[in-house]
């Protein structure tokens, strides 16, 4: 099986279960031996720091060895991907922005498809980018008590969860990691508190 490079860049402030499923599915792949780097953007998000989504990936991936997770020295996280791959991190090999199929993501790992390409403004000898997204079901909330009960899982509502105080309905979206043994609830509760001390 060939290795690919995925490079997953995104704000996860906050982490919760939906990015985690995403994650799983490129180590769980058939088709490719992958080795995932995690990439969050440095600038905070209402309050939010990258440290602290660092740490919470730190510990759901602390035993997975083909998992790194970075903090972005570019304000954007998709120009640390360009430069990863331009500079070939990982030397030479296959590369492939972590993404799923739908929404703007695939427009961009096209993109870098293309300026990569043999053609393309960046092409990098020795470096071959692919196009690799990934699906899931949508993970929804368990047991939450509001208007968003059983919805999609959204960062938006877990900071206002954050700006409440309402920790009850914060950790519904963290339900799947807990059931699978990824973290503990005690865990939950300290990255809430974390972040309640981070929220604007």
């Amino acid at each position: 099986m060939e290795k690919c490079h995925v490079i997953f860049p995104g704000k996860f402030k906050p982490v919760h279960a939906g990015h985690i499923a995403m994650m799983h599915k490129y180590l769980d792949s058939k088709k490719y031996d992958v080795d995932l780097t995690i990439v969050i953007s440095c600038i905070p998000k209402e309050g939010i720091s990258p440290e602290s989504s660092k740490a919470f990936f730190d510990q759901v991936f602390a035993k997975h060895r083909k998992v790194h997770i970075v903090i972005a020295k570019n304000n954007s996280p998709i120009i640390e991907v360009y430069d990863m791959i331009g500079q070939k991190v990982f030397g030479d090999g296959i590369y492939a922005m972590g993404t799923s199929s739908k929404g703007t993501d695939i427009k961009r790992s096209d993109e870098i498809i293309r300026k990569f390409g043999k053609d393309g403004k960046y092409y990098t000898p020795g470096v071959t980018v692919i196009r690799f997204p990934v699906d899931t079901e949508p993970i929804s909330y368990v047991g939450r008590k509001d208007a968003y009960a059983n919805g999609e899982i959204s960062s938006t509502i877990l900071r206002n969860d954050l700006r409440n105080n309402d920790y009850a309905n914060f950790k519904t979206a963290y339900t799947q990691l807990i059931n699978n043994k990824e973290i503990s609830e005690a865990d939950i509760r300290n990255y809430f508190e974390t972040l309640s001390k981070e929220i604007l």
